[in-house]
Order: C-alpha cells, then sequence, then structure tokens
C-alpha cells in the first residue's frame, strides 16, 4: 500500500422509523464528516436496524445508499439487534450476504462475518462459521493485511458496565486470529470505542454512530483507521463536538514474509496521558 488508504468503521446506527432508537439529525452529521473524510470503504459493524424489521430495513437501505455515496463501498454485517423477528433474511435480501471476503485494496482484505443468532443478545460463530472462516484465512496471502468485521466484541471493552452478551466462543475466534494471522478485528455492540493490542492482533471497538443509547458521558463516534506503509493509524471522531482523538499508532512490518503491525501508541500512553 503505497498510498493512503482509510477505513472508517461505524456501528450501531439502530435505524428505526417506529421507535426513537436512533437520532436521525446525528447520523445527518455524522455523513457530512464521512464526506469530508472520503473514506475508501466504510465498515459496518451491525446493529444498523433496532428490531430486524422490513420497515427498518428500507429506511437503513436508504441511508447505507448514502454512505455508499460518500464512500464508493460499504462493507455491512448484522449484529444482534438485526437478527430480530427473521431480520437475519431481510438483512440477506437487502444487503447481500452475511458472510463476505472483500478485496479492497491491493493488500488488504476485509471478511465480514455474522456473529448474531436469531432472538438473543449474545453472540457466536460456532463450528461451521469458524471452519468456513479458517478456509477463507489460508487462502490469504500472509503478505496481506486482513481485517474482519463482525458485530459481537471479541474482547472485554473498559466502560461498557456489566460484561454480558458476549461472544460466547471468543476464545476460540481469537486463537483463529492469532494463528492465521489477523491484523485487525473490528467490533460494535458495547457502544463503546475501545483499541487494543492482543498478540499479533489489533481489535478496534466502535461506539454508536447514531443511537440515542449512550453510556455515561460518551457521545456518538465513529472510527477511522489509516493505512499507509509507514503506519496504521485508529482516530476516534466524534460527531456532534467533531473532536477527533488518537486511540492507537502501529508501524506496519514484514517479518518472513508475513504483514505485521508493531505497537508504537495506545491504551496504556492513553491512560497515563489522563492520569
Amino acid at each position: 500500500m503505497s498510498r493512503e488508504f482509510v477505513i472508517a468503521h461505524i456501528s450501531d446506527l439502530h435505524v428505526s422509523p417506529l421507535r426513537r432508537s436512533w437520532d436521525p439529525r446525528t447520523f445527518r452529521e455524522g455523513v457530512e464528516l464521512l464526506e469530508d473524510l472520503n473514506p475508501d470503504v466504510v465498515v459496518v459493524t451491525g446493529d444498523i436496524t433496532d428490531n430486524g424489521l422490513a420497515r427498518e430495513y428500507e429506511e437503513a437501505q436508504s441511508l447505507l445508499d448514502e454512505l455508499e455515496r460518500v464512500a464508493g463501498r460499504v462493507v455491512p454485517v448484522p449484529g444482534n439487534h438485526d437478527a430480530r423477528n427473521l431480520g437475519w433474511m431481510v438483512f440477506e435480501d437487502v444487503f447481500g450476504d452475511r458472510y463476505r471476503v472483500e478485496k479492497v485494496a491491493p493488500r488488504l482484505y476485509i471478511i465480514g462475518a455474522d456473529s448474531s443468532e436469531p432472538d438473543v443478545d449474545y453472540g457466536q460463530l460456532g463450528r461451521e462459521r469458524q471452519e468456513w472462516l479458517e478456509g477463507v484465512l489460508d487462502r490469504i496471502p500472509k503478505s496481506a493485511c486482513i481485517c474482519l468485521a463482525m458485530h459481537h466484541h471479541l474482547i472485554p471493552v473498559p466502560g461498557s458496565g456489566r460484561e454480558r452478551n458476549v461472544l460466547v466462543d471468543a476464545g476460540e475466534v481469537l486463537n483463529l486470529c492469532l494463528r492465521f494471522g489477523v491484523d485487525v478485528v473490528l467490533c460494535g455492540h458495547r457502544h463503546v470505542p475501545f483499541a487494543a493490542k492482543v498478540e499479533d492482533t489489533v481489535v478496534v471497538n466502535a461506539g454508536t454512530f447514531s443511537s440515542t443509547k449512550l453510556r455515561g458521558y460518551s457521545r456518538n463516534c465513529f472510527n477511522v483507521i489509516e493505512f499507509s506503509d509507514e503506519s496504521v493509524t485508529v482516530w476516534l471522531q466524534e460527531i456532534v463536538t467533531e473532536r477527533r482523538v488518537e486511540l492507537a499508532r502501529y508501524r506496519p512490518v514484514v517479518r518472513e514474509g508475513e504483514y505485521r503491525l508493531v505497537r508504537e501508541k495506545g491504551l496504556t500512553d492513553l491512560l497515563r496521558e489522563s492520569a
């Protein structure tokens, strides 16, 4: 990747024309920020709708069409709210496959996986989907950067309250990521932004883009991941305040033919700076 490549990572829109689960004004302001950013791809890690209803998907489709006009490419995966009321079926009719592999740059792949289960809040990939993921990872060149996008958080998220509604097979999924060299995992679900590195894998959680369910003093926001030959930087972009904060920064290296990210700045530095 000789030139910079930008992923906008948004999550938890909770779109519904039937409930006050989301703020349309905040969504529009977020789209304006995305227009200024001009990302190469927008990754949406689930809970696009609030209850998986067909009317909600109709509204959400028009909104994601707006995002596609901004970025040219949108990669959506479903969340637990999208799987309610047979919504997982409607998702496929509206947005296509719930499992996908997209080569978005010469050496950058995004894998989208559905971690939801119908009508429950917890998530899992399960044995068959883990086998699918293993087969996909085995076919991607080791010299490429690999991003896995799913809704449920892979590791606990600070500031998000009691740990519940987790990815129940998180340990097995994390093992797959480490074994096959997944470089970045993009998640949502907890409505709290976060970034941390586990061995060679960077786990990035997005806050909520437009939901009215905000935890504590958190704000509607999204993440920006900037890739270049010199660095990979994770930014938190607040929507209403337009404040931008660097969450983490990594240096890409290729060791023995494998792409790796070396931590240069992360959560520890942020905590020390705020102490």
